[in-house]
């Protein structure tokens, strides 16, 4: 019989693998858009942990594998999982019917990675800006992209930081209904003058969190278009520019936006064909 204390530290083990898997700060996302001259666009997505996360992968393939719901999504692999479950959701309907899923110890912008690859030919550059500019963006992206249609055939995309619910008000919200931390009813609430300083560390305490548990994982975007109109993105190649972030970074420029209005906003104007 497993002896009580080597169970606890596996199940511990398997929710801090879990946790890293799952919580921005544990990998880099790269993200690769392509328009080409012949008027279709395609787009890879490849996530990236370290090396070592090929053991921790496995791991959790497995113990995924215990429940009989789970084995057939698990089967071939978690990023093979991830697009099945995106599929069945509908989630990756736009992405068009040619994608196809890498996943294993990679070359990446930063050497060697274990990584989830994920490759779509998205088709017609056209249904592409009209789906962009017609449908509401995800709510999940909306924090951070507007997509526009300035002429014909012409895409703008920028980036803006901090376009998300003010996270003060949120949190002062969260202490006064007693969500958080949570309170039996009956219970007094919290001193004022306690929330305020509660409230004002949020912000400095996740950016650390981010330092501590993300050590430089990064944010990229990369777009090669016929031809770039307008950006103040960094120039990567021929008709190439590039956004690249560390997470913690990312947190700042949203809580910086937040307190004080001030970000920049990156963006990219270009021809889709």
């Amino acid at each position: 019989m497993m002896p009580l204390s080597l169970f606890k530290r596996l199940r511990g083990f398997a929710v801090a693998a879990a946790a890293c898997l799952a919580l921005a700060g544990c990998y880099d996302v790269d993200v690769d858009m392509t328009f080409k001259p012949d008027g279709t666009a395609g787009t890879q997505l490849t996530i990236a942990f370290d090396k070592e996360a090929k053991e921790v992968a496995n791991f959790a393939r497995l113990v995924a594998q215990l429940y009989p719901q789970a084995k057939p999504l698990t089967a071939d692999g978690l990023c093979k999982g991830a697009e099945i479950g995106a599929a069945m959701s509908g989630a990756g309907a736009n992405a068009g019917a040619n994608l196809s899923v890498e996943e294993g110890v990679m070359e990446t912008r930063r050497g060697e990675q274990w990584a989830c690859k994920f490759t779509a030919d998205i088709g017609s550059s056209a249904d592409l800006i009209a789906r962009a500019t017609q449908r509401p963006i995800p709510s999940e992206l909306r924090a951070f992209f507007e997509v526009t249609s300035p002429a014909p055939d012409r895409l703008r995309v920028s980036l803006v930081p901090g376009k998300i619910t003010n996270l003060k008000a949120y949190m002062r919200e969260e202490v006064r209904s007693g969500r958080f931390p949570p309170r039996q009813r009956g219970m007094p609430q919290p001193a004022p003058d306690d929330v305020e300083r509660f409230i004002e560390t949020v912000g400095p305490a996740l950016v650390a969190l981010n330092r501590l548990s993300a050590r430089g994982r990064v944010l990229s975007l990369r777009l090669t278009a016929p031809k770039i109109i307008e950006t103040n993105m960094k120039t990567v190649g021929p008709n190439t520019v590039a956004f690249e972030m560390t997470w913690a970074d990312m947190t700042k420029a949203i809580l910086d936006k937040q307190d004080t209005g001030d970000a920049t906003t990156y963006f990219v104007e270009f021809q889709v064909r």
